[in-house]
């Protein structure tokens, strides 16, 4: 049973000791918890719907997944350079412990992007949650950019490589044009009347040489060349020999009557067939560089058209995209700390200063060793007292 009496002698008893250790430790646990360096979050949500072209995928990619992107665009925005450029824009200690972001898919395969900002004081937490929101778009289109644009360096890539070509047929042609004008004008013509001339003169040699019976000598002569000809070639000294004597013979049977010579009409006609073969050879390779020109001309409109059909097509498809991602919590200001909380620590002292004067007295009655009930006399000499004598009340005067 409890002595009521007793305890309400040991609380008068204690009440100076715990008041005295409560009340200043409490004020100091106050005075420390309002210079606790507080913590203002600020919040923000992102919504990352998924692309209509992705439904329809049977197997998307990997990385294409919105969640897989907005975990990469993450990991981005907390990284060290993009963490210096936030400390540069806003001038103060950020570090990357003081942000949070959190990914969640959420329903029809749209994906949450949760952002929370940590800071000193509510405007520095507000503004630094507008720069990772900022980053966060601004890494998305990046990263859109970067996976459209693939189709588009393949056609500036083939619009290069023909622009290249079209430059060398440039280059060919122009030589080709060159070597053509250095001709005079009509000198195609000139040659074709010249080896038409010497045709006619030739025919006529042949007439008058038929005309004029050959001697015996003559007959001599042309029998040992032909039997030399089919054992040896034009150039072998005996044909050469045989040749130059039946020429010798035959220029004296015909004696002054011999219109030209034709060992000097037969060189200048295979000059003149030679220099009229190269002219018509050059007008032929000017004519197929032409066509060729104008074919890759063809191709590199074609292919300048189909690259700006496909850049207003990429365009049309990041206008699309880019829409996608939508801010549906903005950053917000924080109107009271997050971290640690005033009341806690409020409550915290307090009662640690409660914890404590308690303490103390109750080691003040565990090492008293002074009878002031029956109980301690029981408990320090083993003796039962017999009997208790009450408290006299003082008498009223």
């Amino acid at each position: 049973m409890i002595n009521w009496l007793y305890l309400r002698w040991q609380l008068r008893r204690n009440a100076p000791l715990f008041l005295a250790i409560a009340l200043p430790i409490s004020a100091l646990g106050l005075w420390g918890a309002e210079r606790v360096p507080l913590t203002f979050r600020s919040t923000a949500t992102i919504l990352l719907e998924q692309a209509p072209g992705d439904t329809q995928t049977a197997r998307p990619r990997p990385g294409d997944a919105a969640p897989e992107r907005l975990r990469v665009i993450a990991q981005k925005v907390v990284a060290a350079p993009q963490i210096e450029n936030i400390r540069a824009a806003l001038d103060a200690p950020i570090a990357a412990d003081d942000l949070s972001l959190s990914v969640t898919a959420g329903r029809e395969k749209a994906t949450l992007l949760t952002i929370e900002a940590n800071a000193v004081t509510p405007s520095l937490a507000l503004a630094l949650n507008k720069q990772v929101v900022t980053a966060v778009r601004t890494a998305y289109e990046d990263s859109l950019r970067a996976r459209l644009s693939k189709s588009g360096t393949e056609a500036k890539a083939l619009v290069s490589s023909l622009s290249d070509g079209v430059d060398d047929l440039d280059a060919r042609l122009v030589l080709a044009r060159g070597v053509v004008g250095l001709l005079p004008d009509g000198a195609e013509a000139q040659m074709g009347e010249r080896l038409r001339q010497i045709s006619i003169v030739e025919r006529q040699q042949e007439t008058y040489n038929a005309s004029i019976p050959l001697g015996p000598e003559q007959i001599r002569l042309q029998a040992e060349l032909d039997r030399a000809l089919t054992v040896f070639t034009k150039s072998h000294p005996k044909v050469v020999l045989l040749t130059q004597e039946l020429a010798a013979l035959s220029t004296q049977t015909l004696g002054t009557n011999t219109p030209l010579d034709l060992d000097q009409i037969a060189q200048e006609k295979a000059q003149l067939s030679a220099r009229l073969q190269q002219v018509q050879s050059a007008r032929q390779d000017l004519s197929a560089l032409r066509s060729e020109h104008a074919s890759a001309l063809r191709d590199l409109a074609q292919a300048q058209r189909d690259q700006t059909r496909l850049q207003r097509q990429t365009e049309a498809r990041f206008t699309q995209e880019a829409a996608l991602l939508s801010v549906i919590a903005a950053p917000t200001l924080p109107t009271s700390p997050t971290l640690p909380s005033p009341s806690l620590a409020r409550f915290v002292a307090v009662f640690f200063a409660v914890l404590l004067a308690a303490g103390a007295c109750w080691l003040r009655w565990r090492t008293d060793h002074v009878i002031h009930r029956s109980q301690d006399l029981e408990r320090h000499l083993g003796i039962t007292p017999f009997a208790t004598l009450p408290q006299q009340q003082p008498l009223p005067a």
